[in-house]
């Protein structure tokens, strides 16, 4: 998978918050900068963001032949 870094809202406070979506899917936690606020995957989410940025990346592949 290529790195790719997305931002997201934070559910807390709505500021702009980084992350990494390798890094996401691999349980690390981000820190929003504005309330401290810990982002993260559930466990039960993982695999399904796991397969949806595959298929995600599969379709740019192709788009892009």
């Amino acid at each position: 998978m290529q790195r790719q870094t997305i931002i997201i809202a934070c559910p807390n406070c709505s500021s702009a918050v980084a992350l990494e979506v390798m890094q996401l899917i691999s349980g690390t936690k981000f820190r929003c900068f504005q309330c401290s606020a810990l982002i993260g995957l559930s466990t039960d989410s993982t695999a399904l963001v796991k397969e949806a940025v595959e298929r995600y990346q599969s379709t740019q592949k192709t788009e892009n032949k």
